[in-house]
């Protein structure tokens, strides 16, 4: 509640005061108290000065006598009775009274004490103070003392009274004489002065104080009565902000000083409660477009912390509001959108970003958003903060991509077709005649045979002779190997067309048969004999023999496994690096499997998520298109089937092609019949 909060507050501030009040006072009279001991302390210095200066005027006025004893021209008796009839003349005038200086010997017989002249010649030694002091003992102590003088302070009476008082007396030994001179000072009048300087002070500064208490009753009366009045009406105003409260000046006088300030108050609340309101509906109608923007908008600070994001940001990313206030932007941005995002905040701050720019946001998922920047504002109000506003092209960006890879698709599949349509041509054309080589060649075996017999009977007959510039008996071990060489070709030839054949086979509605994946191994690795002879010298191929057949479009398939083996021999690094095809059956699993592996390059862990993404390649310098493993992965998604990739950098590549079979079906099916 606002009102008891502020009548405390207004109490506590109120004690406060009179507690100041209060330790102002008892600070001057602390330090009142400290002048006045510095005064009193500054008072008995210049006493211990002025009896050190008239001990030194007596001791100068007696040294000629001394002297003399010391040299032996008066006796000890003489020289102490000379030394006796100065020092009683010796007197002055001090501030308060007419002083004198004493002497006596070491073992306390009193010499001279001019204003009790009763004492003189008389023992003392055991003389005490009214404190019960052996002041005597004290003076000869300190006139015997290592430095031969001192100050002795002990309780006396002065001249003419019976009360003691406390006096300072210096004494200065004659240590040739056994004796010692003095003098002393009562300290009755500096009592008197460090009285009189303290009590009449702390008199004044008590009357001033409490005539500012009073005054502060009588003319803050008047404000107390007010403030409560204003207390009531916020306090009214905090649980009814619609409602204007009246402020009730008329219970006052119109000449009286509550009446002005509460007269003053009022006019001054109605117009800030108008204007209270009318920011108030701005402020809502602002803020409701604001959250309900379809766009993004975020404020951020110079640091990039974020201050305020509005619900449709929020919402697209999947975090609440509270949990995005208070995160650095930048955390929230991919690595290689991080300088981007910096150079817009330099950019903002500066007044000179003024074109748009797309930057990637990760959400509460992980998930990738992007987000178009447009345009930033710094506010009036909040010159160190920037207002971005951007919508989430994320969808849109998704579907250019998708736009992007079904153009690259048709394009390659216009390539693929139109291919298709030139191999078949050029392996008819390669056909044809190569039927001509291949029964030609067979033909010509047949002609040498029956030759070779008549050749030898005329060798016997006249020895060995010319053919072609060849010898005979040369050519007649070599020809049946060039015979052999051009049949052989020839039917390379006849495979490799019938493997172009299949391969650019009219299949085009995709049509499921049964297939053997041994043989298309076998036809892809014929295709690609060239590229695989150019990449390595250890090829390993390894065919499970009683690999059952599945269900699959053969022309398809064989443009995977293609796609894998022109991959693996891109991998390889050196010809001694080894390529091993494989094929087996997982009879737990119940699939085909394929395994194309090489020992080359191998693939980073961080590409190795990616690779099968549409467009993305790591050779696009070599001419990759991103197309290869993406369009793989769809034929082996149509058949049912999973590529697996497992890598390591500088070790290699092995993927794992499976597809699923009916094998199971097939024996179990068998074993019921």
């Amino acid at each position: 509640m606002v009102k008891p909060v502020f009548f405390s507050q207004l109490k506590r501030t109120r004690i406060r005061m009179y507690f100041a009040l209060i330790f102002v006072f008892v600070t001057m009279l602390i330090i009142l108290i400290f002048l006045a001991g510095s005064y009193k302390q500054n008072l008995i210095d210049m006493r211990k000065k002025e009896l050190q200066r008239q001990v030194s005027i007596s001791l100068n006025t007696i040294t000629p006598i001394i002297n003399s004893y010391e040299n032996g021209s008066i006796s000890k008796y003489e020289a102490i009775e000379q030394v006796r009839e100065l020092v009683r003349r010796m007197t002055y005038r001090s501030e308060t009274m007419d002083n004198y200086v004493f002497m006596s010997t070491y073992d306390g017989i009193m010499l001279v004490q001019p204003l009790e002249p009763s004492l003189e010649g008389t023992y003392q030694l055991e003389a005490r103070d009214s404190d019960g002091n052996y002041y005597i003992k004290d003076l000869i102590s300190a006139a015997q003392s290592p430095e031969g003088h001192g100050f002795v302070i002990y309780k006396y009476p002065p001249p003419g009274t019976d009360n003691s008082g406390e006096k300072l007396s210096y004494v200065l030994g004659l240590s040739s004489l056994e004796c010692y001179l003095g003098t002393g000072m009562f300290f009755n009048d500096i009592d008197f002065l460090f009285k009189k300087y303290l009590i009449g002070p702390s008199i004044v500064i008590l009357a001033s104080f409490i005539s500012i208490l009073l005054l502060m009753f009588i003319y803050l009366q008047p404000l107390t009565s007010c403030l409560k009045i204003l207390l009531d009406t916020f306090h009214l105003i905090s649980v009814q902000p619609e409602t204007c409260p009246a402020v009730p000046v008329a219970q006052f006088a119109t000449d009286s000083d509550e009446y002005e300030i509460l007269n003053g108050f009022e006019g001054m609340l109605e117009s800030v409660f108008t204007y209270r309101h009318e920011l108030h509906q701005s402020e809502k109608k602002y803020r409701q477009l604001y959250e309900e923007s379809q766009g993004v908008r975020i404020l951020l600070d110079r640091k990039g912390i974020i201050r305020d994001v509005n619900n449709s940001f929020s919402f697209e990313l999947g975090f609440s509001k509270e949990e995005l206030i208070g995160q650095n932007f930048v955390s929230l941005v991919l690595p290689l959108a991080k300088e981007t995002i910096r150079r817009i905040f330099e950019l903002c701050f500066s007044e000179t970003y003024t074109h748009a720019e797309d930057v990637d946001i990760y959400d509460s998922s992980g998930k990738v958003h992007t987000i178009l920047f447009s345009e930033s504002f710094i506010l009036p109000e909040l010159p160190d903060q920037v207002l971005l506003t951007g919508v989430d092209i994320t969808n849109r960006k998704i579907a250019e991509r998708q736009a992007e890879i079904q153009r690259e698709q048709l394009v390659q599949a216009d390539k693929f077709s139109s291919l298709g349509i030139l191999v078949a041509g050029v392996a008819h054309e390669i056909n044809n005649p190569n039927q001509f080589i291949m029964s030609n060649a067979d033909l010509v075996t047949g002609f040498w045979k029956d030759i070779r017999v008549v050749l030898d009977e005329y060798y016997d007959s006249n020895g060995d002779f010319s053919i072609n510039g060849f010898p005979y008996m040369e050519l007649r071990n070599k020809v049946p190997g060039y015979l052999n060489g051009l049949t052989e070709g020839a039917q390379r030839i006849d495979k490799i067309v019938r493997d172009l054949k299949t391969y650019s086979g009219n299949n085009e509605n995709g049509s499921m048969v049964r297939v053997d994946l041994n043989k298309i191994i076998e036809a892809s690795i014929n295709l690609c004999f060239n590229l695989i002879k150019n990449s390595t010298d250890n090829l390993s191929v390894s065919l499970y023999k009683q690999l059952p057949e599945i269900m699959g479009n053969p022309q398809r398939l064989e443009q995977v496994i293609i796609n894998l083996i022109q991959n693996a021999c891109e991998a390889l690094e050196d010809r001694t690096d080894e390529l091993i095809i494989s094929s087996f059956f997982d009879y737990d699993e119940n699939s085909v499997e394929i395994v194309v592996e090489d020992k080359g390059v191998g693939i980073p862990q961080e590409n190795l998520e990616k690779i099968c993404l549409p467009l993305f390649t790591t050779n696009r310098e070599k001419g990759g298109t991103g197309l290869g493993l993406s369009v793989s992965k769809g034929i082996v998604d149509e058949h049912n089937g999973q590529l697996i990739f497992k890598s390591q950098p500088g070790e290699g590549t092995t993927v794992l092609l499976s597809l699923p079979s009916d094998e199971k079906q097939f024996y179990s099916e068998k074993g019921e019949s």
